[in-house]
């Protein structure tokens, strides 16, 4: 069964490595990228992880059934705050980070 949009916010290794991997099982009808450093966004796009590179994070998560977060554990907290406003109720947010604390405490 196929999803609409998924949305990978940090297209770096990890994030590029989700998207070839998603992409190839054909899981979702888009996938959408955002990274703060626009050459990694346009990179995973070149290579195929992605079928769009955003240049607003919440451009990329807008719509997104389902969206997962690589970006280094610094960045996460201020990624989750950026994009909150653009996630559509009822959306799936998970993390690549080793550590874990309740989104709510954000």
């Amino acid at each position: 069964m196929r999803m609409a949009k998924l949305a990978i916010v940090g297209n770096g290794f990890v994030g590029a490595s989700f998207g070839l991997a998603v992409k190839a099982a054909k899981m979702f009808d888009q996938v959408a990228g955002f990274d703060r450093d626009r050459s990694r966004s346009e990179e995973a796009l070149r290579r195929g992880a992605l079928d769009v590179a955003e240049r607003k994070v919440q451009a990329a998560v807008d719509g997104a059934v389902l969206t997962v977060v690589t970006v280094p554990d610094d960045e996460l907290e201020p990624a989750l705050r950026d994009m909150a406003r653009g996630l559509m109720p009822g959306s799936v947010v998970t993390d690549t980070s080793r550590w874990k604390v309740s989104a709510q405490e954000i």
